[in-house]
C-alpha cells in the first residue's frame, strides 16, 4: 500500500526530490520499499509541508497496469518483458544462465 508521509515545513531548503531505498537487505520482497522524498513542495502560499511517498512493488504493478490499460508503449514493452521471462522460465531458463557482463 502507497503510504505518505509527512516531514513537516524546512523553510530554507530548496525544492528537491530524492529517492532512497528501505529495508533493501531484507529478504522478504514485500518489506522492500522505496521512498522518494519531496522537499519543499510548491512555491509561496502553495508550499506544503516537505513529504515523502512509500512505495512497495504491489504499488509499482497498479501503476504499470494503469499504464498499460492507456496503451502506453513503454507499459506494454515492460509487460510483454514481463510475460516473456515468465515463459522463459517456465521452459526452464534462468537469468544465471547469461554470460558475464565485462
Amino acid at each position: 500500500m502507497t503510504e505518505l508521509v509527512r516531514l513537516g515545513n524546512a523553510a530554507f531548503r530548496k525544492s528537491d526530490t530524492r529517492t532512497y531505498l528501505v529495508n533493501y537487505d531484507s529478504a522478504e520482497p514485500d518489506e522492500k520499499i522505496v521512498r522518494s522524498m519531496f522537499y519543499s513542495f510548491g512555491h509561496g502560499a502553495l508550499r506544503t509541508s516537505d513529504f515523502a511517498v512509500e512505495l512497495k512493488w504491489g504499488d509499482i504493478q497498479t501503476l504499470i497496469g494503469s499504464f498499460v490499460e492507456m496503451n502506453h508503449p513503454e507499459a506494454l514493452r515492460m509487460q510483454a518483458a514481463l510475460r516473456l521471462a515468465e515463459a522463459a522460465e517456465q521452459a526452464g531458463w534462468s537469468a544465471s544462465d547469461l554470460p558475464k557482463m565485462n
